[in-house]
């Protein structure tokens, strides 16, 4: 994949295209373009003209993009909420933001992100991105006509922000350094706490810069009940003579940032002598942070855009559609094939269900439809087991209800026999039950015999009740007449 990052600043262009390879990132073009470069009074212009010749230093046209806004477009503000709902926060912002603003809200862009400034228990601190949304579209129009696809424009700052955020932890500073100006931004826990944009007294004055830094940490110490002094300030860009920033709670370390080893990228062996330090950092943290998927802020996106990938793509497009089509009108002759094969199949099967119904019921001249003839065998089959029997020859069957009166007459009256459970099975009969004791339970033995449709008792066991004066039996008998029909 591969992704070019472009920095706009009031100085000019700087540009930089990654390539990824495997798990690792190549730059492979790179330039500047400075103001002084191009003449052009009116903004659009200027910015059409820059990047005209910026193209013509490296390939531009179809490449995807990710733009670094300069400061001058974008301003930030610190508001504070009671809650931490994000649709809440996004209904609220703009009348917290109002009365900080010079200007209307009206045809502004909004967006925001959560810093890690205290708001008491349940509460919210976030920082707002304001930026003109007549100025951004007039951007995309300038990058649209010189034929660049831009995918998201970024506050400057942010990408650093990005890159810097997993290398470094707690509180830090990130500075650029431009030739008439700086702007720096307080990190702490990787999220952006507030940001300045300052221009200089004189060209590369620390001294602005220093008193600007310690300015804005005692104001954010203001807000947050107590201070915390940064461990470091990484710069980036221009020169700027400045080693520490001495402040009444010590000196705070500046060091010069190498954004090519933070993000981890290599330069082509062809460009290696012509590539700097400082001009590109932004534009390459931009794209390192967008292709390794590294979140940060962005104050626009592009979305899915119908029209727009028609037109790059309409071959590709026509194409697709066409195989589409024809995917589609071959899953339409299978289906009616499939139709065809499973009516014939049917017919087959209602044909095979009229044979076997009437061979079955001789008593039927004519085979019903299917439905009725599924119900009319499930009601015959009913009525089958319902007159299931036991036969006791060819000559004669034998039915149940009279197999359950020979049981019963066959039992002397007198014997003081309780029947609890009758199960039966193929060929015999299991009986279980009470009697008053173990010579009872012999007699009835006796007596079951005597009968024609019984041809043996046998006393499965016999035991007396527990906490009572009765015995449990359980005796089986087999039957006369073979197995159950």
């Amino acid at each position: 994949m591969r992704l070019t990052g472009i920095e706009i600043t009031e100085e000019g262009v700087a540009a930089v295209t990654l390539e990824r390879q495997g798990t690792g990132l190549r730059v492979v073009a790179f330039a500047q373009v400075g103001c002084h470069e191009v003449e052009s009074d009116v903004s659009g212009m200027l910015h059409a003209r820059l990047l005209s010749a910026l193209a013509e230093k490296m390939p531009l046209k179809g490449e995807k993009c990710c733009v670094v806004l300069s400061p001058e477009m974008v301003r930030t503000r610190g508001a504070s909420f009671p809650f931490q709902d994000a649709k809440k926060i996004e209904k609220a912002l703009p009348f917290e933001l109002e009365p900080t603003l010079p200007f209307s809200l009206e045809g502004l862009d909004i967006s925001w992100e959560k810093r890690s400034l205290t708001s008491g228990k349940g509460g919210s601190d976030v920082l707002a991105f304001i930026s003109n949304e007549k100025e951004l579209k007039a951007l995309r129009e300038v990058f649209q006509g010189e034929g660049i696809d831009v995918r998201e424009l970024v506050p400057s700052l942010a990408p650093a922000v990005s890159v810097h955020a997993r290398r470094v932890q707690g509180r830090f500073v990130i500075m650029e350094c431009r030739e008439h100006g700086a702007s720096f931004v307080i990190v702490s826990d990787g999220k952006m706490v507030v940001t300045r944009h300052i221009r200089y007294q004189n060209v590369g004055s620390a001294e602005s810069v220093s008193r600007e830094i310690w300015q804005t940490l005692t104001r954010v110490a203001e807000e947050e009940g107590t201070f915390l002094l940064p461990e470091k300030i990484v710069v980036s860009g221009g020169p700027l003579d400045l080693k520490t920033v001495e402040t009444p709670l010590g000196a705070i370390a500046v060091e010069p940032v190498h954004m090519l080893s933070l993000t981890g990228a290599v330069v082509d062996e062809e460009l290696k002598g012509d590539w700097k330090e400082g001009p590109f950092d932004s534009a390459l943290a931009v794209a390192a942070s967008t292709l390794s998927g590294w979140r940060h802020t962005t104050i626009w996106e592009q979305g899915f855009a119908p029209a727009e990938f028609m037109g790059k793509h309409k071959k590709r497009v026509v194409a697709t559609a066409v195989m589409l089509l024809f995917v589609l009108l071959l899953f339409g002759v299978r289906s009616g094939l499939a139709v065809r094969h499973n009516s014939r199949a049917l017919a087959s099967v209602e044909s095979q269900m009229s044979r076997l119904y009437l061979d079955t019921f001789k008593d039927v001249g004519r085979a019903p439809s299917p439905e009725v003839m599924v119900r009319s065998m499930e009601g015959r089959l009913r009525q089958a087991r319902e007159g299931a029997a036991y036969a006791g020859g060819r000559e004669r069957r034998v039915e149940i209800l009279e197999l359950l009166y020979a049981l019963s007459s066959s039992i002397p009256n007198e014997l003081k026999v309780s029947l609890k459970r009758l199960v039966l099975t193929r060929g015999k009969l299991t009986v279980s039950g009470l009697a008053d004791d173990f010579a009872v339970i012999d007699t009835m033995k006796r007596s079951l015999e005597k009968s024609p449709m019984i041809s043996g008792v046998t006393i499965a066991s016999s035991s007396k009740e527990v906490g009572g004066e009765r015995f449990q039996f359980k005796v089986v008998i087999a039957l006369s007449g073979g197995e159950a029909s």
